[in-house]
């Protein structure tokens, strides 16, 4: 959905007062706040994704059917008619031009602005292994990618999900919501292992062992085999898994191609001082891009 004023090419639709990249947690937030302060000053939302704003933590139980689509949705279809924004939806930024103040999209227009929030939020982390390119591969992040997983699950009986945090975890009982079997392959020696401690590692396997489900510590996935789509995996073990359908939750990485060739400083993420404000005037960034100063730690995070 594009902004029918910024389609038709009007003389006002190319500037935004604020310009905020990221439809999520981070991007609405800044709208509200924004909101707050200044009621009227144009706002424009930029996004790749097409639907108004979600939780990216229901869609699991989505999946689950647990829940039915509609209850993903944070906001209702009014929302940013009545905060004033224009939303520029399924079209993603491609540069940022720091110097001229602008942004371009994808389709080549450019996008002017007095303030920028970069909340392009992160993308899973894709593994290096032989045939992650292959139908039947999926990976949770967006909407659509739930969408996918879910109409996978009428067809498929047997999956394997690649990780062992709390993404994996969550996509492991939507599955067996299906009654699917599910073998889940974890590199590490225990279950969430980043945000759990070693001594919580046997309650943890504990709470997780269920019918259906089979998981494999300590163990890799080194490579994703088919012939023209997923038929098994190959594990560190010499076993291979027979499987319709394989889901990998390996982490993720921060969006931030759009800022090649700025002068936008980088760590692990997007730089930001205590107003959340990057190394180049007028632009910030929030959400998983941000890396702040964590003050209790003494360290970026």
């Amino acid at each position: 959905m594009v902004d029918k004023a910024f389609e038709e090419g009007a003389v006002d639709s190319d500037f935004g007062k604020y310009v905020i990249l990221g439809n999520g947690p981070a991007g609405i937030s800044a709208l509200r706040a924004i909101r707050e302060v200044d009621p009227d000053g144009g706002a424009v939302i930029v996004s790749p994704e097409v639907e108004r704003y979600y939780s990216k933590v229901l869609l699991t139980y989505w999946i689950g059917a647990r829940i039915k689509s509609r209850d993903v949705f944070l906001v209702e279809e009014d929302f940013y008619e009545k905060n004033k924004a224009r939303c520029v939806l399924g079209v993603g930024a491609t540069r940022i031009d720091t110097v001229q103040r602008a942004v371009e999209l994808q389709g080549g227009r450019r996008l002017a602005y007095d303030s920028l929030l970069l909340a392009m939020g992160s993308s899973p982390e894709v593994p290096d292994i032989p045939g992650v390119e292959l139908p039947g591969v999926y990976y949770l992040r967006t909407m659509e990618d739930g969408k996918k997983i879910r109409e996978a699950t009428s067809t498929s009986k047997r999956a394997v999900v690649i990780g062992g945090g709390l993404v994996s975890i969550k996509t492991v009982e939507a599955l067996l919501a299906h009654n699917m079997e599910v073998l889940l392959v974890v590199s590490s020696g225990r279950l969430l292992s980043q945000i759990t401690a070693p001594e919580d590692a046997e309650i943890t396997l504990d709470m997780f062992r269920v019918p259906g489900l089979d998981i494999r510590l300590k163990c890799d996935a080194l490579a994703i085999e088919g012939d023209g789509r997923v038929e098994s995996v190959r594990l560190s073990t010499g076993d291979v898994i027979g499987c319709d359908m394989v889901v990998v939750g390996k982490g993720v990485s921060p969006n931030l191609s759009c800022i090649k060739g700025t002068d936008i400083k980088t760590g692990a993420g997007i730089l930001v001082d205590d107003r959340m404000e990057t190394s180049v005037r007028h632009v910030y960034a929030a959400g998983d891009i941000a890396e702040g100063h964590d003050i209790a730690r003494g360290k970026p995070w």
